[in-house]
């Protein structure tokens, strides 16, 4: 299973958000308004093989705790 994490540069300031492959919000990594210009929200990075290569990531990168997070649709 893949993961990607998209950065978000416009709602509620920079966040990171971990999705599962198949999200909808995802769908491997080329979001679900394909019609709007990528990169004008953020930018979608990965694919990762495993959660904790992507979570590892925000480590490498120094991604703040706060900023951190992991969609609500994957994840309940």
């Amino acid at each position: 299973m893949n993961y990607y994490i998209y950065q978000n540069w416009q709602a509620n300031g920079m966040s990171y958000t971990i999705h599962k492959w198949n999200c909808g919000y995802c769908h491997c990594g080329y979001g679900m308004h394909q019609n709007i210009e990528r990169g004008a929200n953020g930018v979608w990075i990965g694919p990762f093989n495993t959660l904790q290569l992507a979570q590892h990531y925000f480590g490498i990168i120094e991604v703040p705790i706060d900023q951190r997070h992991e969609c609500n649709c994957c994840y309940n």
